[in-house]
């Protein structure tokens, strides 16, 4: 792996922890927000209550009612990203954990303490390792020592 990669993977992770930060922060910021009105709303509604006609305090409890559905939403929403942004996160921290233990050596990739090699291709175009297969097919011996099983390169 070369460093523009790697470092291009430590940016990711930066930017993705600070984007995590951010989204928690702006929606939950947004969710106490919503709760805040509908706790106003609700203190509305008992005042209505006590002084005046039911159909006021009706108008208000349906208020409230819709803000606390808004902010079922906004939490709903925020925990969804969150999720997300995590399982990003661990499989880009899973790639560069992979790409700092992979040795480049006779054209394919090993691992350390794994004697498969793994393609090349597979790994450079989408970042999956692959193992190769030793190439036993009669005639094929010339196209390469090992073959892909996924996109079917002879190395």
């Amino acid at each position: 792996m070369s460093l523009e990669q790697e470092f291009g993977y430590h940016r990711k992770l930066q930017e993705l922890a600070e984007l995590l930060n951010m989204v928690t922060t702006q929606d939950l910021q947004a969710g106490i927000l919503t709760v805040t009105k509908s706790i106003d709303a609700l203190q509305k509604a008992k005042q209505l209550m006590d002084k005046t006609s039911n159909l006021e305090a009706q108008e208000i409890i349906l208020e409230l009612r819709s803000q606390l559905v808004d902010t079922k939403s906004l939490l709903i929403d925020s925990k969804e990203e969150i999720i997300s942004l995590k399982e990003e996160n661990r499989q880009l921290k899973e790639q560069l954990e992979n790409n700092q233990k992979l040795i480049f050596k006779d054209g394919v990739y090993y691992k350390d303490g794994d004697n498969v090699p793994f393609c090349p291709n597979c790994y450079e175009k989408s970042q999956k390792l692959i193992h190769l297969k030793t190439n036993n097919m009669p005639g094929f011996e010339s196209f390469g020592k090992f073959d892909c099983p996924c996109c079917e390169t002879f190395f």
